[in-house]
């Protein structure tokens, strides 16, 4: 589905930049790129913005302005109804990544998870959401979709192994209250996902 069709089929969307959100509420009016410009340099700022434009001109400049990179991650519960959650520059965050050239979501999630957090025995079992955010990347803004995976464990006794490489300095279970807790008080694209 291209972003042009996820707008016009939804009533909104959020896209986040750090602890901020710009929330997009579908509407035929349509916005000028200077207008654009000037509701994304407020986000950028570390303002909550909301905005109504139709789909079409917000598509279009988000792929002119910001090309979209995808991703994947995974929300993971073990056998004793525990959710992963990893430490990752100062903030709880979930494990996520780029999709690679040629490889589905669902292989990036699992391979992403694998990575980040040491378990190898992860299986997929529905998709909990797509969340949106801006990031700078080596001096160009991109937008980041990263689709978030429900994901369990089957093996329990698997050792959690933080990868040091990406700055993961824990992984560890938490109960599903503090999980929910960690998401709340971190980036405002976990906020989103702290009610699944």
């Amino acid at each position: 589905m291209s972003l042009f069709d996820k707008l016009h089929n939804s009533l909104s969307m959020i896209i986040a930049y750090g602890n901020n959100t710009l929330t997009i509420r579908k509407k035929g009016v349509c916005q000028s790129s200077s207008v654009l410009d000037g509701v994304f340099a407020q986000l950028r700022e570390g303002n909550d913005v909301e905005l109504e434009c139709c789909p079409r001109s917000l598509a279009e400049y988000l792929n002119e302005n910001y090309p979209m990179v995808r991703a994947a991650g995974g929300i993971i519960t073990n056998g004793e109804g525990r959710r992963l959650m990893i430490h990752r520059r100062g903030c709880w965050d979930l494990p996520k990544g780029k999709q690679d050239d040629g490889e589905s979501l669902w292989t990036t999630a699992l391979r992403e998870v694998a990575e980040e957090t040491g378990l190898h025995h992860v299986a997929i079992d529905d998709i909990a959401g797509k969340t949106y955010h801006i990031h700078n990347r080596y001096g160009s803004w991109v937008l980041k979709q990263v689709t978030w995976f429900y994901m369990h464990t089957t093996a329990d006794g698997e050792h959690l192994v933080p990868q040091a490489e990406e700055e993961i300095g824990e992984a560890v279970w938490a109960t599903v209250e503090e999980w929910r807790e960690a998401m709340r008080n971190s980036f405002a694209t976990l906020r989103l996902l702290s009610n699944k």
